[in-house]
């Protein structure tokens, strides 16, 4: 099932791209709003009939809708689930260059890991794929370089899958991966371990 989820963070100081107003809650709130979006896209539906790297379990084709809903709400950092492994990031990046594009000929920035991606406008550093200890599944984890001279912390995401369906059958690998997101929230908030971030720094987790 597709699940589609917009968050608005005030991180002051930080300049969003000016977009033309439409009086309508795709507006951001105020100019300093750093829009991070959130889609699970029904595997592989974003890409054309023809890509040989489609899952088998691809739905349907979406491919004129998600750019025009990527071009309507102009995401700054869009996390995305459900996109074949196979798959380099380069290829969701090219979406996003297409509708998008970057002042400068700069270009989105991607990272995969498992069946998440997560595109930004900003670098991105401090990849990762598991938690230490390791929850059910792969993450897809990644530290968004925001632009020092503007602001002088920077965005941890946290891109997960949950396993799915089955009920009770599957709680405990849902609890699992839940458990292990939260330890490595409080390794990141402390010194030593397997990850530090500098005091302050926001953390978010997405995903389905």
């Amino acid at each position: 099932m597709m699940k589609f989820t917009i968050a608005f963070i005030v991180l002051l100081g930080l300049a969003a791209p000016v977009i033309a107003a439409t009086g309508t809650f795709l507006d951001r709130d105020v100019p300093t709003d750093l829009r991070v979006a959130d889609y699970n896209v029904n595997w592989d539906s974003i890409f054309s009939d023809s890509d040989p790297n489609n899952s088998s379990l691809r739905c349907c084709n979406r491919v004129n809708q998600f750019r025009r809903l990527i071009a309507a709400i102009n995401p700054d950092i869009m996390c995305l689930q459900e996109i074949n492994s196979s798959r380099s990031p380069a290829d969701v990046t090219a979406i996003f260059d297409t509708v998008l594009p970057l002042a400068g000929g700069a270009h989105w920035q991607g990272y995969i890991g498992y069946d998440a991606v997560t595109v930004s406008r900003y670098p991105l550093s401090m990849f990762a794929t598991q938690t230490v200890p390791a929850g059910d599944l792969p993450q897809c984890m990644t530290l968004v370089d925001l632009p020092n001279a503007v602001y002088p912390l920077d965005l941890y995401i946290m891109n997960e899958h949950f396993k799915c369906c089955s009920g009770a059958a599957n709680d405990a690998r849902r609890q699992q991966q839940a458990d292990a997101l939260i330890n490595w929230m409080r390794d990141a908030r402390t010194i030593g371990g397997s990850i530090n971030l500098p005091t302050g720094t926001p953390m978010i987790v997405l995903g389905d």
